[in-house]
């Protein structure tokens, strides 16, 4: 990628790292999505590894791992946070419209509801449910998504950490 002159996200992040060192401001939304498109990349534990080794500077890629491990908890939480929603909120959701909706059923049975509003009474109950399951999976989804960004992400930090040992300097301790 180099002999097009494209930068690769590893370069970007690397270059991102050197303005930080110049005391510069660097936006911390760009160097997360700088992560987040490195983490989907086929070739990116190579493009990190080379970024690294082509280094002059090796404190910039203690920068680098101090900014992967905190965008891999910052996935982690997201995805803790995505699971709390899913469990407070729309798994009781799906029991009452499905609790509902089987009483309902139930009343339109016995005859104590008439059939066209027991009926309309019961799909909204049913699709209440379909909802609540839909928006389930899609939270639980969203939360194994974001585990394993989380992941690569980490195994990322773990390229950049053996690179810095691999220079003769032992990980930084703020990075762990």
């Amino acid at each position: 990628m180099a002999e097009t002159g494209r930068r690769t996200s590893a370069e970007a992040l690397i270059a991102l790292a050197a303005r930080s060192a110049l005391r510069e401001a660097v936006d911390w939304a760009e160097i997360d999505a700088l992560i987040a498109r490195l983490a989907e990349e086929p070739m990116r534990a190579k493009q990190i590894g080379e970024a690294i080794r082509r280094l002059n500077d090796i404190d910039l890629a203690d920068v680098l791992e101090d900014w992967l491990r905190r965008a891999a908890r910052d996935r982690r939480r997201e995805a803790a946070r995505a699971a709390r929603v899913e469990q407070k909120i729309a798994a009781p959701l799906q029991q009452w419209f499905s609790g509902l909706g089987a009483m309902a059923a139930t009343a339109l049975a016995v005859g104590t509801l008439t059939p066209p509003g027991g009926f309309l009474l019961v799909a909204a109950f049913v699709l209440g449910a379909a909802a609540a399951t839909w928006g389930r999976y899609r939270g639980s989804k969203r939360g194994d998504d974001l585990v394993a960004e989380a992941e690569e992400i980490e195994r990322l930090s773990e390229i950049v950490a053996k690179e810095i040992a691999a220079r003769g300097r032992s990980v930084s301790a703020d990075s762990q």
